[in-house]
């Protein structure tokens, strides 16, 4: 008898990503996956420039509405810019009460290696851009042009914390929370009032997040991706990426990887497929406050704006 075939649900491409990863197991009947990411390094020191490039990249895309990027040109692309780099932070505010650099790391993260495309932008859940960001970190979706169906919908939650144990409690708390039938349905009636009139997965969406659609219907097409950035011990010990920083951080990645599935069992209450990407930082506060001025210096001269 041959090897039993495990049909994969979501085809990743973990060659779009321009950092390492291991660890990697796609979601399969046992509706869990998880990634590890790391980062190389640059000067023996943890690679900074490459991260913050990374997240400068995908900037308008979660910023800016479809109708928005579907208008960009060299005329109004500096303008556009800024305006995305605004409504993620307020360079007259502090940063670090605020989850966009979380957010921003999930959206690039399940955008680069599932493909999948933004519904909306999470910044319309705000009052007033110095307000934090309700609801889910991100909302994607995996749209077929061929079928012209959603395949897949990507509620995400995001983590920028400092300890594990922590941020994967927070997680589990957020995600369990969402998944209560009130809680969806009022995030479904915020999202159908956000979506924007020339995407092309706007009609496809309000049907399946309608009010007459069975939440059972959703939660079948439903992946929660949960992203968990932590100060990692490892990082700090090493100045570049060899076999002892390979076996090193593997073995705390799997410890990580372990725990949280440890924490989300496959239940009634947590009946979703749910994929988890550990990334390890060097120093979080350090990473927050390079994110902070670099995205400050994207929003043009004050004598300006």
């Amino acid at each position: 008898m041959g090897e039993l075939t495990v049909q994969v649900k979501y085809e990743a491409d973990l060659a779009k990503l321009p950092f390492g990863n291991i660890l990697h197991k796609g979601l399969d009947h046992t509706r869990r996956g998880h990634t590890g990411i790391y980062v190389n390094y640059e000067t023996n020191d943890w690679n900074y420039r490459s991260f913050l490039v990374w997240l400068q990249d995908h900037i308008p895309e979660y910023a800016l509405t479809y109708s928005e990027l579907a208008a960009l040109n060299p005329r109004n692309m500096a303008s556009l810019n800024i305006k995305a780099a605004r409504l993620v932070h307020d360079r007259d505010k502090k940063i670090v009460k605020k989850g966009e650099i979380g957010e921003l790391v999930l959206h690039g993260l399940i955008r680069d290696v599932y493909g999948t495309e933004p519904l909306i932008t999470k910044v319309f859940y705000k009052s007033h851009p110095t307000e934090n960001v309700k609801g889910f970190d991100c909302v994607h979706v995996i749209f077929n042009d061929e079928t012209q169906e959603i395949d897949s919908l990507w509620f995400g939650e995001a983590k920028f914390w400092t300890k594990t144990d922590g941020a994967i409690n927070s997680a589990f708390k957020s995600v369990k929370g969402f998944l209560e039938a009130k809680k969806m349905q009022k995030e479904f009636l915020t999202v159908r009032n956000h979506l924007d009139d020339k995407n092309p997965a706007k009609q496809q969406a309000e049907k399946l997040l309608s009010e007459y659609t069975s939440l059972d219907e959703i939660k079948a097409k439903l992946c929660v991706p949960v992203m968990i950035a932590y100060e990692s011990e490892v990082t700090g010990k090493h100045s570049k990426v060899d076999e002892a920083f390979l076996e090193a951080i593997e073995a705390e990645l799997q410890t990580n990887i372990d725990a949280f599935l440890n924490k989300f069992k496959l239940d009634e209450d947590l009946d979703v497929d749910i994929h988890v990407f550990f990334l390890p930082l060097h120093d979080k506060d350090k990473t927050v406050e390079m994110f902070k001025e670099h995205i400050d210096s994207l929003q043009g001269s004050k004598a300006i704006y």
